[in-house]
C-alpha cells in the first residue's frame, strides 16, 4: 500500500497511515445502472486515507441516504493492517 496509494511508513496514524491491527476497506460508490464501481473520496476530509478511498472502519449510519437512486457505497474488504503502510492481503474480498 506504500507505494499503491501514497502511504507514508512514518507518517502520523490516522491521516496518512494505517493503524495496525484493524481491517482495511475501499470505498467505492456503485452505479446499479452501469453495473460499475467508482472509487469514492471524500474529498471534505483532512485525512489522507479517506481522500484516498481508504477506510479502516464501516459506517454507523446509513451512507447512502444523501445518494441519488441507483447509487450505493459499497465497501470492499482488503484485509487486515500489518504495521502503518502494509496490508496483509485476505484471500476473499
Amino acid at each position: 500500500m506504500r507505494y499503491s496509494f501514497n502511504i507514508n511508513a512514518s507518517g502520523t496514524a490516522g491521516t496518512t497511515a494505517f493503524t495496525a491491527s484493524r481491517p482495511v476497506y475501499l470505498k467505492a460508490l456503485y452505479n446499479d445502472s452501469t453495473k460499475q464501481a467508482t472509487l469514492a473520496p471524500i474529498t471534505s476530509s483532512t485525512n489522507y486515507l479517506e481522500l484516498s478511498s481508504l477506510t479502516q472502519s464501516l459506517p454507523s449510519t446509513n451512507p447512502n441516504s444523501s445518494l441519488s437512486a441507483g447509487q450505493r457505497y459499497i465497501y470492499i474488504y482488503l484485509g487486515y493492517a500489518y504495521d502503518k503502510y502494509r496490508v496483509d492481503f485476505a484471500m476473499q474480498h
